[in-house]
C-alpha cells in the first residue's frame, strides 16, 4: 500500500475489516445435559435461600450474575427446574467473563468478541510489496460484542478516528458486511466514499428483488414481466424502528403466467419490500458487474495480511484477559506493537537504501 508515512500520520484512505477474538470452553452435549439439571436445581435452592434469609446478598455482583445465569439457562415449570430451549443472544457463556458472548455467522461460531481493524492505505499502490516493508499503519482497532453486526462497527470506528485522532477519511474500503443500504446513505451524507461489494439479495431464484426495476424516487417498480406496480406504501414500523417501501401489483398478478414462481403468497399476489435508499444498493450491485470492479478493490487486499499479522504474530485470535475493558486494552496494545514493528522495519529499510541518514 502507498507512500511512506510517519507513525503519527495517516493517509486520506483507510480500509476496515474484522477478526474473531475467541475465548471458549467447550463441553460435549452429553456432559452439558448431565450437569444442567443438577446445576439448575442447586442455583434455584441458593437463590431461594438468599431471598428468604438474607436479601442483602442479592446486591452482590456475584449473586446478580448467578440470578442472571439462572434466568437465561433455566425456567421453573410447576416447581420443576427445566432447561430453556432458547436463550438470549447475549447470554452468559462463561461466568468468569460475562462479556464474552456466543456468535454464529453460518460457517463461523465462537464465544468471545469481535474486533474491527482499520488501516491506512494508498490506492495507487494497493498490494503489499514483499521486497520492502509496508508503508501503512493501523489507525483504529475496535472491540465489540461478538453478536454485534459487522456494519455497527463502521460508524463507531469513524467516530473514534474523528474524535480521538482528528482523522476524516475521504474514502473507506470495506468488505460486504459493512456495505449496506444504511452505510451507503450515511457515507453519502458525510461526503465520504464507501468502496466495497454489497451482499446479494438473500432470496434465491429468478424473481428476487434484483429482478425488479425499482424507481425509489418516483415510488414505482416494474416486475420481470413488465408490469408496473399499482401501489407504493411508505411504512414506518415503530416496533422494529425501521422504514421501508412496499410495492404491490394488485390484480395484475391474478393472470400472470409466472405468479407461482414469483410468489408463494396465498393470494397469489406479489409484495415487494425495499429500503428507503434501495437506489444506492441497486447502483452498487450494478457497479459490481463491471469488469474493473474487482481490480478497483485491490487496495483492500492488504487488510487480510494485517489480520494474519495480528493473529499469528500477536495472538489476536485468543485473549488472555477477562472483561470487555481489559480485552479492549489488550487489543490496543497489539495494534500499537504492530505499528511500532512496521515503523522500525520501514526505518531500517530507508537507512539501508540510503534514503534516511541515521542520527
Amino acid at each position: 500500500m502507498g507512500g511512506y508515512l510517519p507513525c503519527n500520520q495517516v493517509g486520506p484512505f483507510v480500509v476496515i475489516g474484522w477478526v474473531r477474538s475467541v475465548k471458549s470452553v467447550r463441553l460435549s452435549k452429553a456432559e452439558r445435559d448431565s450437569r444442567y439439571h443438577q446445576c439448575g436445581q442447586d442455583m434455584k435452592e441458593i437463590l431461594e435461600w438468599i431471598d428468604k434469609n438474607d436479601p442483602k446478598l442479592s446486591e452482590m455482583e456475584s449473586i446478580k450474575l448467578l440470578r442472571r445465569v439462572f434466568g437465561e439457562q433455566f425456567e421453573v415449570v410447576e416447581a420443576t427446574v427445566q432447561s430453556r430451549r432458547t436463550r438470549p443472544s447475549r447470554s452468559v457463556q462463561n461466568p468468569h467473563d460475562p462479556d464474552a458472548h456466543y456468535a454464529d455467522m453460518g460457517n463461523k461460531q465462537w464465544i468471545g468478541y469481535k474486533v474491527h481493524v482499520v488501516e491506512s492505505v494508498e490506492p495507487e499502490q494497493p498490494a503489499k510489496v514483499k521486497a520492502e516493508p509496508g508503508e501503512h499503519f493501523i489507525t483504529e482497532i475496535l472491540t465489540t460484542e461478538a453478536a454485534q453486526a459487522e456494519v455497527a462497527g463502521l460508524p463507531e470506528a469513524l467516530k473514534r478516528q474523528r474524535e480521538k485522532h482528528k482523522i476524516t477519511p475521504q474514502a473507506m474500503y470495506a468488505d460486504a458486511g459493512y456495505v449496506t443500504e444504511g452505510a451507503l446513505a450515511q457515507a453519502q451524507d458525510n461526503a465520504m466514499e464507501l468502496l466495497g461489494p454489497t451482499r446479494p439479495d438473500p432470496h434465491k431464484g429468478s424473481y428476487n428483488v434484483d429482478a425488479f426495476v425499482i424507481d425509489v424516487e418516483n415510488q414505482r417498480a416494474v416486475c420481470p414481466q413488465g408490469n408496473t406496480s399499482t401501489q407504493c406504501s411508505h411504512i414506518k414500523d415503530g416496533y422494529m424502528g425501521t422504514e421501508y417501501y412496499r410495492f404491490e401489483w394488485g390484480s395484475q398478478c391474478d393472470h400472470c403466467p409466472v405468479h407461482k414462481q414469483c410468489t408463494r403468497a396465498k393470494s397469489g399476489r406479489r409484495l415487494l419490500v425495499v429500503g428507503l435508499r434501495h437506489d444506492l444498493l441497486r447502483k452498487r450491485r450494478e457497479q459490481m458487474k463491471a469488469e474493473n470492479f474487482s481490480q478497483s478493490m485491490h487496495p483492500r487486499n492488504g487488510i487480510e495480511g494485517t489480520h494474519s499479522e495480528l493473529v499469528r504474530g500477536h495472538g489476536l485470535r485468543r485473549t488472555k484477559y477477562r472483561g470487555f475493558s481489559r480485552v479492549t486494552l489488550s487489543h490496543y496494545c497489539m495494534a500499537a506493537a504492530c505499528n511500532v514493528k512496521r515503523y522500525l522495519k520501514r526505518m531500517a529499510f530507508e537507512i539501508e537504501m540510503g534514503k534516511v541518514v541515521p542520527a
